[in-house]
């Protein structure tokens, strides 16, 4: 899609809730404009304002969207956005929301420490986010993060960071806390009190990340 086409579309804020009654009242503007084609920009500015004040449509919108035509194709660009595809619309309300939720509420994951409390809180905080945005805006993010609920805290990170979240490397290797450090060592002895698990002090970094692993997987 021609950017300046996709330009002209963020001007008039389309989302999954209302892209077909906006698409529907370009559609039936540009029908009767091949009737009667405006012969100057003024006409063509009062005819597409009255039209979609009769629609409903917000006028600050309008008012935008107007500015953004007569820096570009100018009264054409009404007949571009009709002749799109519902399919074409549909697509560029998605990235566009996609966007949106990254670049509006992407930086609150810079407080993710990887453990599954946090990861419950920003995960849901996340959808209530995408789902304000749009709710096609909130399956996608859905899609991305859900296959992740029971992942390893390095499959979260990587995950996270490939989709463009600003989340610190320490969030692939969670502190962790005595109660969690417990059942790792009841995890080690094979739940029996009586045999005694080998402390953090008297292991290698390999042996602990092991162990991590191991619980995470057991978790799962």
């Amino acid at each position: 899609m021609d950017e300046t086409i996709s330009g002209a579309l963020d001007t008039l804020e389309l989302n999954g809730d209302n892209a077909a009654y906006w698409l529907a009242t370009l559609r039936g503007f540009e029908e009767a404009e091949r009737s009667d084609p405006a012969q100057d920009w003024d006409t063509f500015v009062q005819r597409f304002t009255a039209w979609t004040e009769q629609a409903g449509l917000p006028s600050d919108v309008t008012h935008r969207f107007l500015e953004y035509a007569a820096q570009t194709y100018g009264a054409e660009l009404a007949g571009y956005l009709a002749a799109l595809t519902d399919e074409q619309v549909a697509a560029h309300c998605a990235q566009a929301g996609w966007a949106r939720l990254i670049t509006g509420h992407g930086a609150d994951w810079a407080g993710y420490d990887g453990s599954q409390p946090h990861w419950e809180y920003f995960r849901d905080q996340f959808y209530v986010q995408a789902n304000d945005i749009d709710s096609q805006v909130y399956a996608m993010a859905y899609e991305q993060l859900s296959p992740y609920d029971t992942a390893t805290p390095p499959e979260r990170y990587h995950a996270l960071v490939g989709l463009g979240l600003p989340v610190d490397v320490s969030a692939a290797q969670p502190a962790y806390s005595e109660a969690e450090f417990d059942g790792f060592a009841a995890a080690e002895s094979g739940g029996n009190p009586a045999e005694e698990a080998t402390s953090f002090d008297e292991m290698s970094v390999e042996e602990v990340e092991e162990m991590i692993l191991r619980y995470a997987a057991a978790a799962a």
